[in-house]
């Protein structure tokens, strides 16, 4: 009996179901695969140096978000590493303005820096150190890195002295001191001249900057204090009673 068109047209159109299903089939795996292979895979994470590296840029960029940011800083990029992960102390829940608190350690410091939440990558704190008559603001900036901290720690004084020239465009010469704090080797970095920051387009004229490693019981804690030169020299002392009075909690 023919259930179907008297031409037969419904017994051609279902007489072969199986070819019909196993064309649908290869097609979903070649979709999948495809799928599959365009896949990527997950980048390696970064090594300490460009953690480090990629840390100035992004704290140098939060910087100048704010109205007191010296002229010419980069706008603020989004990190696309992260830093490795490392457990700090927790700060003291109540803060005296005339004391920084920082993974597990103290300073003193003047009530005018002002402090700033941490954002950035590698990034534990900020403090804006305010210019004559409130301009010309310098930065002070934390950070840390884990226990194995951001390389050797003459590759983080080779950095920064790259970042720096003479107005004539020759290499600057650092002048590196080292001390003991607490029982903590410190080793304190000076340069002066034009400084080009991470990130930015170019140098700027009649900049200081005081750069710190510290070998602290957590791990290396690395601070940068920079700026316009009269405003960096105008808080040497301050900046090294805090380095020299740095205490365990």
């Amino acid at each position: 009996m023919n259930l179907g068109y008297p031409d037969g047209t419904l017994t051609k159109r279902c007489g072969q179901p199986g070819r019909a299903a196993a064309s649908s089939v290869a097609m979903g795996l070649v979709i999948v695969l495809g799928c599959q292979r365009d896949t990527p895979t997950a980048a390696p994470p970064p090594s300490p140096a460009t953690a480090a590296a990629t840390v100035d840029a992004a704290a140098e960029a939060a910087a100048a978000t704010r109205p007191d940011a010296p002229a010419g800083e980069p706008p603020i990029v989004a990190p696309s590493v992260a830093a490795p992960s490392a457990t700090a102390p927790p700060d003291p829940p109540s803060r005296d303005l005339k004391t920084a608190y920082f993974l597990g350690l103290t300073a003193p410091k003047p009530a005018t820096w002002i402090e700033h939440a941490a954002r950035g990558m590698g990034r534990v704190v900020n403090y804006t150190v305010p210019g004559r008559d409130g301009s010309n603001a310098a930065h002070v900036v934390v950070s840390f890195f884990g226990p194995e901290g951001a390389g050797p720690q003459a590759a983080n004084i080779d950095r920064w002295t790259q970042q720096f020239r003479t107005s004539d465009g020759d290499p600057v010469e650092p002048i590196v001191e080292a001390f003991e704090v607490a029982s903590m080797p410190v080793t304190l970095v000076e340069l002066a001249g034009e400084y080009r920051r991470t990130g930015a387009a170019w140098y700027t004229a009649d900049q200081l900057l005081f750069g710190v490693i510290i070998e602290a019981p957590v791990g290396p804690i690395y601070i940068r204090f920079f700026g316009e030169t009269a405003t960096v020299e105008r808080n040497r002392e301050a900046f090294l009673a805090m380095i020299r009075g740095l205490r365990a909690e």
